[in-house]
């Protein structure tokens, strides 16, 4: 008995488990559509980061806007430099995010044929178009958080 209640319950949580820990979750995956997902959610830790650089006191003024203003404790060169990578960054993300849905999408309807290699094509391109700006803007909070 508890060695079907092993594998039922307990075999799974020790799989999954070490996926939960990997410190590099762009290296680990392995198709173009994990790859997208993996470095969109390293994009929204980063513009996370960003904020709380650039605007460290974010909530107050996103409770109270008229009375409090973003009082940026870093250079205002270091602000602007985070700031033009994630204005850059950002909607070719969202392009790409927009793009891995869509084909996740098409694949699921459709299992193979012209639309999906279209799609899979489409999620390719704003791939490689988002990569070197999120990488920018990882690099840019990264030596922010390292000079601190």
């Amino acid at each position: 008995m508890w060695k079907s209640l092993f594998v039922a319950f307990l075999l799974p949580v020790f799989l999954v488990l070490p996926a939960c820990s990997v410190s590099n979750p762009t290296g680990t995956a392995q198709t173009l559509e994990q790859k997208a997902a993996a470095i969109y959610g390293q994009f929204v830790i980063a513009e996370e980061a960003a904020r709380d650089i650039v605007c460290p006191n974010y909530l107050a003024v996103r409770a109270a806007p008229t009375t409090i203003a973003c009082a940026p404790t870093v250079p205002k060169g270091v602000v602007n430099a985070i700031a033009s990578a994630d204005r850059i960054a950002k909607p070719l993300a969202d392009v790409m995010a927009a793009s891995s849905r869509q084909y996740a999408a098409i694949r699921a309807a459709e299992g193979t044929g012209p639309k999906v290699a279209a799609a899979l094509n489409a999620l390719t391109v704003a791939y490689t178009e988002a990569l070197p700006s999120i990488k920018a803007l990882i690099a840019a909070v990264a030596a922010q958080k390292e000079s601190t």
